[in-house]
């Protein structure tokens, strides 16, 4: 009776931490998501600015470089 009482205190503890862990990892997906969101945000707006200013290339390599770092 002891040990089914201890049995059963041990599993809402498990079924509690669990519980903890999938929030975490939702939070997780969430920011992740949106880390791919900004991913692609920069992506385009290299894309534009190597469409719209053929010389940014040459005139920024130094943001360049932090873009391309990023993405």
């Amino acid at each position: 009776m002891k040990e089914e009482i201890e049995l059963r205190e041990r599993l809402k503890m498990v079924e509690r931490e669990l519980g903890t862990l999938v929030d975490e990892l939702q939070k997780l997906e969430k920011e992740m998501k949106e880390m791919k969101e900004m991913k692609d945000e920069l992506k385009a707006i290299k894309l534009f600015l190597g469409k719209e200013f053929p010389d940014f290339r040459n005139r920024y390599p130094e943001l360049l470089k932090k873009i391309c770092a990023q993405s």
